[in-house]
């Protein structure tokens, strides 16, 4: 794999480029670029933690009524 293609595979693989950017980074085209990450991705194990449990946040949206100070 060319230097320019492993760049910008990295750069797809951690959400830093997008598509076409990086397409046009190592002058592929866009389906060019689309089948070679999806067989990147194929072969590199996801770098995100899978948690075992899930934390659910409960954010208070009790809305105040604002007092008029006159």
């Amino acid at each position: 794999m060319r230097i320019e293609t492993r760049e910008a595979m990295e750069m797809l693989f951690c959400a830093k480029w997008n598509l076409p950017k990086a397409a046009k980074h190592c002058r592929l085209s866009r389906k060019e670029m689309m089948i070679t990450f999806s067989e990147y991705c194929a072969l590199h194990e996801p770098t995100y933690n899978k948690f075992e449990t899930e934390i659910q946040l409960q954010l208070d949206y009790e809305q105040k009524g604002t007092q008029d100070p006159t």
